[in-house]
């Protein structure tokens, strides 16, 4: 609805534009169409002027005379010439001394004319009088010669249309003009001479002519659009195609908001499905590895558990504590290749198998080869890195085996090592059956072992081996407990995080 009531708002202020445009453009050619109308009109009065002024300076005595006035006069006067009667005169108070044409056409106006003349024959030039009261309308001229006050005078007559009103015509250039054509310098009705129409309207220009004594005033109002259809048109269609514009625009803002609730609600769906999905990912990985695995109280463990980018999947680290006797437990670690549903199904039939393994007696090497065997022809085409290690607490020794594993870190009071153990390729990476090397190390009384994946020191930018070192260097800088050791450890080298998951167990014998 906003948008459709702006556009529809600049749609009316465009039609708006474009009516005032127009409007203007109008005034602006009504202007210049009656200009052009006073300027023809102008060009043609001397048909009047001229023949006048000529006849008066012959009519003189020393020039031509009568005989000359009636010699020349008879080319203008007559039925559709400039003039219907012309007469001369030497005396105002008294008759003309000759007439052309037929008499006057104002019979009834006689003391008028003889009045005009009376008043005008001592006026230099032309002088225009307008009688239009009677049945025959007509414009009377008196012309006296500058150079001759006392005379001849010259009247003469032009015949008006008996009514003012005449038909419009339509071959002129200016047929698309309503006009009306007034003797002097203001409409005044009684001083109307011609129109073509009955009423010029409310947008009208006016020009004034000078003539003779007085002047003509022309009045002017477009008979139509002057600018023509589609300037006079195009306020109206701004608005209706503006309109048609509007509703289809807030009918697309309307669909398209419609489209972004949807996707933010599919978007909000998905999310909540993704959320659903890491949660029950997160509670199947702790269900397959507890987060701190039970070991006997002479044992303090510590561990952690960090899930790589990938939340949604299930990884395929662990580790397990196993209570062998009394004095002696049995640890493992490992890492099934990849990520996913096959990957934490294999990792948890692995657990399962080693703890089933472990209680039928079987040592570290022993243990590792089943596992390489069963994972060979499980037909999941799989393969782990293993990583046993039996501690015996009197004797403070580990008995060690691993398939493809990273070796074990010791940390003691004197710094940090890594153990030296042989070490087997992956379990599942050979079709045939392995035999796994155990090789068991002192340990130091208070010493802690750290068991860990390779998500703990795999960078893209270094290598294992510089990995290892740092892992090293920061294991010999950490003090405390071993779970504050671990925090230790996390913080210095897991504090960019890494795609891969990563998980670490650590034991101290108390």
């Amino acid at each position: 609805m906003a948008v459709t009531a702006i556009a529809l708002v600049l749609t009316g202020v465009l039609s708006w534009v474009a009516f005032v445009i127009n409007d203007h453009n109008e005034d602006r050619l009504l202007r210049l169409k009656v200009a052009e109308t006073g300027a023809v009109l102008q060009a043609s009065l001397p048909s009047i002027d001229t023949p006048l002024a000529s006849a008066a300076e012959i009519a003189r005595p020393d020039n031509g005379g009568l005989a000359g006035f009636r010699r020349y006069m008879a080319d203008y006067v007559g039925a559709k010439r400039t003039f219907v009667v012309a007469q001369l005169w030497t005396d105002p108070a008294s008759a003309p001394v000759a007439t052309i044409g037929r008499s006057t056409q104002l019979p009834g106006n006689a003391a008028a004319v003889r009045s005009f003349v009376t008043r005008t024959a001592t006026r230099p030039g032309l002088s225009v009088q307008a009688f239009v009261s009677g049945p025959n309308r007509v414009l009377g001229y008196t012309y006296a010669s500058p150079g001759a006050p006392n005379g001849p005078f010259i009247y003469a007559e032009s015949p008006l249309p008996p009514d003012p009103q005449v038909p419009p015509t339509t071959d002129t250039p200016f047929s698309d003009l309503r006009f009306a054509l007034y003797l002097g310098r203001h409409p005044a009705p009684d001083m109307l001479l011609e129109t073509n129409t009955g009423s010029l309207g409310t947008r009208t220009a006016k020009t004034v002519v000078p003539f003779g004594d007085t002047a003509l005033l022309v009045v002017g109002a477009p008979d139509g659009s002057l600018g023509g259809t589609l300037s006079a048109s195009l306020w109206w269609i701004v608005a209706a195609a503006g309109s048609v514009l509007s509703l289809v625009a807030g009918a697309m803002t309307e669909r398209l908001l419609r489209r972004r609730h949807a996707a933010e609600a599919l978007a909000a769906d998905v999310q909540r499905l993704l959320d659903r999905q890491q949660t029950i990912s997160s509670v199947l990985q702790r269900a397959m590895i507890p987060p701190t695995p039970t070991g006997p109280a002479y044992l303090e463990v510590g561990s952690r558990y960090l899930p790589g980018g990938d939340e949604l999947e299930l990884g395929g680290d662990w580790f397990d504590v196993i209570e062998l006797d009394a004095d002696r437990t049995f640890l493992s670690i490992g890492d099934v290749a990849g990520r996913g549903l096959t990957a934490g199904t294999v990792m948890a039939s692995l657990r399962s198998a080693i703890r089933a393994f472990v209680s039928e007696g079987h040592d570290p090497g022993n243990i590792l080869g089943r596992l390489g065997s069963m994972l060979a022809t499980n037909g999941e085409r799989r393969f782990a890195t293993v990583e046993f290690l039996v501690l015996d607490r009197r004797a403070l020794r580990v008995t060690a085996a691993a398939a493809g594993h990273l070796p074990p870190l010791v940390i003691c009071r004197d710094g940090a090592r890594y153990l030296d153990l042989p070490v087997g390729p992956p379990i599942g990476a050979m079709p045939e059956p392995v035999v796994y090397r155990e090789q068991t190390f002192d340990l130091a009384a208070g010493a802690t072992l750290l068991l860990f994946t390779d998500g703990l020191i795999e960078r893209r930018d270094e290598s294992i081996d510089d990995g290892l070192a740092r892992l090293r260097d920061a294991a010999a800088r950490a003090t405390g407990t071993v779970d504050e050791v671990l925090d230790q450890i996390i913080i210095e080298l897991h504090a960019d995080g890494t795609d891969d998951d990563t998980a670490i167990l650590g034991v101290r014998l108390s």
